[in-house]
């Protein structure tokens, strides 16, 4: 039978680095990295320093404005992980990324899974997927996480989206199977909320803030090594 249940039960410890954009690309001589831009023709000598300057500021503005490479929560099928049931193969279906510009899939796309393996499935800058067996490291090139498929004896066994980012009214989300406050460190240039097994989190680029169910929140401290946490309640 088809695995049609979607789990969250690896801690963010265990899951893909949270990634975001952190290059910091030249405006003296701009060159959009993903987004067209103007390099021949009649016009190029007299117009492409502030034609691409423009495209640069775009990239900009979803590479921090929008955070991490996340999936744009909501757009068609909100790129969902789902088991055709034909073995070996593991269904992407339609919607939109943020990976420093938009990416798009119009049409549920399948991905070719390893058996007996975790297979993570990510999609590409160039809008095709990848298919990381046995890793949580990312592909080389720019990415987005889409979720861990598990499979045995030739069969789809569990799909798992924890630490799958989602960007909600320029908002990044995610769940994880923590017991409690999530154990990774997102880095400084991001800010986005977790929600585990127990509490819902705020990841400040310092540490992660618990919200009480008040709807309050205590500060936080935590150690060098990010494994020791004291709330501090007002």
């Amino acid at each position: 039978m088809p695995v049609t249940t979607i789990s969250y039960g690896i801690d963010a410890a265990d899951c893909p680095a949270v990634a975001y954009a952190t290059n910091q690309p030249s405006l003296a001589t701009p060159v959009p990295e993903y987004l067209g831009k103007l390099t021949s023709g009649m016009l190029a000598a007299a117009l492409s320093g502030k034609f691409n300057l423009n495209g640069v500021a775009l990239e900009l503005a979803f590479a921090h404005g929008g955070g991490a490479h996340s999936i744009i929560a909501g757009v068609g099928n909100s790129l969902a992980i789902s088991d055709p049931g034909t073995g070996l193969t593991a269904t992407v279906g339609t919607g939109m990324a943020n990976i420093v510009g938009p990416v798009s899939i119009t049409v549920a796309t399948n991905a070719a899974l390893t058996n007996n393996s975790e297979n993570y499935i990510w999609l590409l800058q160039a809008g095709t997927l990848s298919v990381q067996v046995g890793t949580v490291t990312a592909p080389s090139n720019r990415s987005c996480y889409l979720g861990r498929v598990t499979t045995s004896g030739g069969v789809i066994t569990a799909i798992d989206r924890s630490g799958v980012l989602m960007l909600r009214g320029g908002t990044i989300t995610r769940r994880t199977g923590d017991e409690g406050f999530p154990l990774d460190i997102p880095g400084e240039g991001i800010a986005l909320f977790t929600r585990t097994q127990n509490g819902n989190f705020l990841w400040n680029g310092e540490g992660h803030v618990p919200f009480l169910n008040d709807g309050t929140y205590a500060l936080q401290f935590n150690s060098a090594d990010n494994s020791m946490y004291h709330p501090v309640v007002f």
